[in-house]
């Protein structure tokens, strides 16, 4: 329980972060957009792992450690290729 509480609050300080990140970027090159991109996606994945949090909890349903651990990984992923470009 308390597991889940620390993932949403950090998922939702990420999606802060990478709304921010994406506010401030102006999409000049084709670097930037590509980053822009990439970050979009990690906002919108977090905030589709905060969503299934909720309505499973609201369902009184477990939460699939496997779908959160893939999602988790699959931004990992996203932000790490941000490093390269």
């Amino acid at each position: 329980m308390e597991r889940l509480k620390l993932l949403v609050t950090l998922m939702i300080g990420l999606q802060v972060l990478a709304t921010a990140y994406v506010w401030t970027q102006g999409a000049t090159s084709l670097a930037d957009e590509t980053k822009f991109a990439t970050f979009l996606g990690v906002d919108l994945l977090a905030f589709a792992a905060v969503a299934y949090v909720y309505g499973r909890r609201r369902l009184g349903e477990p939460t699939s450690r496997t779908w959160l651990l893939l999602g988790t990984l699959t931004m990992a992923a996203l932000i790490m290729s941000t490093l390269v470009l």
